[in-house]
């Protein structure tokens, strides 16, 4: 009888883990992953971009029952890391996430030596406008003090992400709206231009709200102004270009992509692995403690929405330098 009971308990747990296996989106039949994650990352540690990857990271290894290594290769608008991601198989253990201004500068600075083809959607993430800032005690209120005085000058200088970026071409539109000249000091990272700011080098700077906002808390550095049609919802005092009558309408966006050739299956569970880990307890508080939210896309409508916002942006770009 004892026999007979503990062979049954026996097969009841066979039965449950057979049942989990099959449930993960990372199943036997798929035999993957059996090693090793490693997520290429364009930006520097520490940095808002850093963090929430590595936010999912811990998520997804939870899911996938692998370690998920985080390897930052910040700079070259992108360069660095797409060169690592490239030099390895497309298997689906070695994974981007990016943001518009790297996908942005295939248009320009990468232009030579990546190409959109070079790469496979997985997933947008998340999805968010761009912010210009300054410190907390500077002597501009308000993003129409900085226009002015920037008349005044001659030419407006500010600083974020690389030359030819989203961010850069956010304020290039500022600048020609305003009927000012533009002095860029480009940043590897959202981050170093925030070190700028917080040195004194640069008086302003353009950036993703995440990447400020920890700042913003600290009450080190302030916000002026942000490139979406209304007012955020976490940031309901801060104004939009448009109420400065400035024009400027632009989304700043999170994802994830992979080595062009990665097999379909991999990008599907690979999709589905990260919608869980972004939709996790642990992660939506994380995302709310930097005042965020959750904007995903599968890999299809990602591919579709990359592509038109890069067209979008390089058609913009275009006019500009007509």
């Amino acid at each position: 009888m004892k026999v007979s009971r503990v062979y049954g308990k026996l097969c009841m747990y066979l039965l449950v883990a057979a049942l989990l296996v099959l449930c993960s989106p990372f199943n036997a039949e798929a035999a993957f992953p059996t090693r090793p994650i490693t997520f290429v990352l364009p930006f520097p540690p520490g940095g808002g971009s850093d963090i929430f990857a590595r936010q999912v990271a811990h998520e997804a290894e939870q899911i996938i029952g692998q370690p998920i290594v985080v390897a930052n290769y910040p700079g070259g608008s992108g360069g660095p890391a797409f060169a690592e991601l490239l030099s390895h198989p497309a298997d689906g253990y070695h994974i981007t996430m990016v943001n518009s201004s790297h996908l942005f500068a295939l248009h320009d600075q990468l232009a030579n030596d990546f190409s959109w083809d070079d790469f496979d959607f997985i997933c947008r993430t998340q999805i968010d406008a761009f912010a210009v800032s300054v410190l907390a005690d500077s002597p501009f209120q308000t993003l129409q003090e900085v226009i002015e005085n920037a008349r005044r000058e001659g030419f407006l200088l500010a600083g974020g992400q690389g030359t030819g970026t989203a961010h850069h071409l956010m304020v290039v539109l500022l600048a020609q709206m305003a009927g000012v000249n533009l002095r860029w000091l480009p940043f590897q990272s959202g981050l170093d231009s925030v070190t700028a700011l917080l040195g004194g080098h640069v008086p302003l700077i353009a950036t993703s709200p995440v990447t400020v906002h920890p700042y913003l808390e600290a009450g080190t550095v302030r916000m002026l102004a942000v490139s979406s049609a209304e007012r955020l919802e976490f940031y309901p005092d801060v104004p939009t270009f448009r109420e400065f009558d400035f024009d400027v309408l632009m989304e700043h966006y999170r994802g994830f992509i992979a080595r062009r050739g990665t097999p379909a299956d991999i990008i599907a569970q690979w999709s589905s692995v990260i919608k869980s880990s972004i939709e996790q307890p642990g992660f939506l508080e994380y995302l709310e403690s930097i005042s965020n939210s959750v904007e995903y896309m599968d890999s299809e409508e990602f591919a579709a929405y990359a592509r038109r916002n890069f067209e979008q942006t390089v058609e913009l770009l275009t006019m500009i330098e007509e």
